[in-house]
């Protein structure tokens, strides 16, 4: 009992930590650029900037109730349960964190923004869970169809890319790039420590 109790406090502080940092590069220094970020969260910005109607965080959450419908059925309720907990706190940090870092330079916001962003994201991976988003889908994707979790990643985030094309100046497209390649190497060197 108390081994569980300890296993369950942990994971939720590391995926609370993870989005709590993650949360914070997107409001602290993309959303004040207009720049974007990867995955579900760039989707969410994709929408967030052309209908600004809702906050950041409510579109984000709208955006993941029909994955969490897929990942209960298809990758595991433990791993379900803890992202919808992280799922929750990234969404509302993201509607309720109003800090700007006063950053002119872009490539230096989205530097910056990448390398707390795959931080935070490497601290939930190391967790039962995720905070919802394209971690999901690409697990559903491997099962449903053997893409693995490196191509479903891509595929995603080429399709965001693709519809940014359409929308956005390409400088902010190449800065997109540039915020996953960063990030995934951020990612990749502290989920290692």
């Amino acid at each position: 009992m108390r081994n569980a109790l300890t296993t369950f406090l942990k994971q939720t502080l590391l995926i609370t930590t993870g989005s709590l940092v993650f949360a914070f590069a997107v409001k602290t220094l993309i959303v004040p650029q207009d720049l974007l970020a990867s995955g579900l969260t760039g989707f969410a910005l994709l929408i967030f900037y052309q209908w600004s109607g809702l906050p950041l965080g409510v579109i984000y959450f709208l955006i993941n109730i029909p994955i969490f419908f897929l990942g209960w059925r298809f990758v595991g309720k433990r791993f379900v349960a803890y992202s919808l907990w992280g799922l929750s706190v990234y969404s509302v940090a993201l509607s309720l964190i109003q800090i700007e870092f006063e950053i002119s330079n872009p490539l230096l916001a989205t530097l910056v923004a990448a390398a707390l962003a795959g931080s935070g994201t490497a601290i939930i991976l190391k967790s039962y869970g995720s905070s919802g988003g394209a971690d999901i889908l690409c697990v559903v994707l491997h099962k449903l169809f053997a893409i693995t979790l490196g191509t479903g990643s891509i595929l995603l985030n080429a399709v965001l890319l693709i519809w940014s094309a359409f929308v956005f100046p390409v400088e902010t497209v190449l800065y997109t790039v540039l915020y996953i390649f960063v990030a995934a190497h951020f990612t990749d060197k502290v989920f290692r420590v």
